[in-house]
């Protein structure tokens, strides 16, 4: 029979798969340049839309004139709050949380301007004085080891405003915004997220490019103020590093060390938790914390998970197969 086959209708045949192929990767090429535009883009649109808010918030004057006076009050409230949740904080909480008194700003992300997923600083400069004042999220400058550039996006825009003085002088400023969308501000975003809905949060977690990633969620030294990653609480420490901290009030982490290996496809998930519901605190055996923190969800999801009526607690953080 194939010797009746035609040769022309043969190579007519090969000619469209070929071709259909082609169309194929052709598409997947352009759909994926288009979804980095689209990240990209709303970073962009984040920006003029935070800048809008920031120019009609609280801390102005009048639309597009920022006052001094309300900036120096927003910045010592916010240096204040920090300092009386955190008492004699040392070194690694001034450079976390920001302390004024050591030149450095506010790691808060006030109400007025916020987003649930993207993080962002504010830098406002003085053109021709020397005062400036900064806030915001402060992104790590030690990124998560395994996970690929592309887990890392920000974009940063500058605008032309104005202060206004304590005597009513108006001074010539810019406003700076960087904005970020990191594994930080998608982890504080589920746990909201979890709680304010009473609904589990699902993020598809990157693959990991080494033989083993860890993600470790918990408070700020067990305050419910931030929401922060850290560093390998497992190897035989009760001491961890932080890497980033996310300015979140009121919702309290369930401390967690979860782990998945090199191409594994997993999802973090954020559990709401009912109130009273026990659990075994991960750094009392740090050496343990990844099967601590896997017990802590399985008893948890079996019995305390909160529903609508129920008052949410915490927030506990699981990883599943996706």
């Amino acid at each position: 029979m194939a010797e009746n086959l035609d040769p022309v209708w043969m190579i007519m045949f090969i000619v469209r798969i070929v071709f259909a192929v082609a169309i194929v990767f052709f598409m997947s090429i352009l759909i994926l340049s288009l979804s980095i535009s689209l990240d990209d883009d709303q970073l962009k649109r984040f920006s003029h839309e935070l800048s809008e808010n920031i120019l009609s918030s609280e801390l102005a004057e009048s639309k597009g004139i920022i006052s001094e006076a309300k900036l120096d009050s927003f910045i010592a409230n916010s240096s204040n709050l920090i300092s009386n949740v955190y008492p004699g904080m040392g070194d690694e909480a001034a450079f976390m949380l920001g302390d004024i008194q050591f030149g450095q700003y506010p790691n808060i992300e006030p109400n007025f301007a916020r987003h649930c997923l993207i993080g962002y600083s504010a830098s406002i400069r003085e053109l021709n004085g020397d005062r400036f004042w900064d806030f915001g999220y402060r992104p790590s400058g030690l990124e998560e080891y395994g996970l690929a550039d592309e887990n890392f996006k920000s974009s940063q825009e500058s605008f032309p405003i104005s202060v206004m003085k304590r005597d009513g002088s108006l001074q010539q400023a810019e406003m700076e915004l960087r904005v970020f969308i990191d594994p930080m501000t998608r982890y504080s975003c589920l746990a909201e997220m979890a709680k304010t809905t009473k609904e589990k949060q699902e993020l598809g977690m990157p693959l990991c490019t080494i033989s083993r990633c860890t993600v470790s969620i918990r408070n700020f030294y067990d305050r419910n103020n931030y929401t922060c990653t850290i560093e390998s609480p497992h190897q035989g420490s009760s001491d961890a590093e932080y890497v980033a901290c996310r300015y979140l009030p009121g919702v309290s982490i369930i401390p967690s060390s979860l782990t998945y290996l090199k191409d594994e496809k997993k999802k973090l998930v954020a559990y709401p938790v009912k109130e009273g519901a026990p659990y075994s605190d991960i750094m009392s055996d740090p050496d343990n914390s990844m099967q601590i923190s896997q017990d802590n969800c399985d008893s948890l999801k079996a019995a305390w998970i909160a529903t609508d009526a129920d008052n949410v607690k915490s927030v506990i953080f699981c990883m599943e197969p996706r």
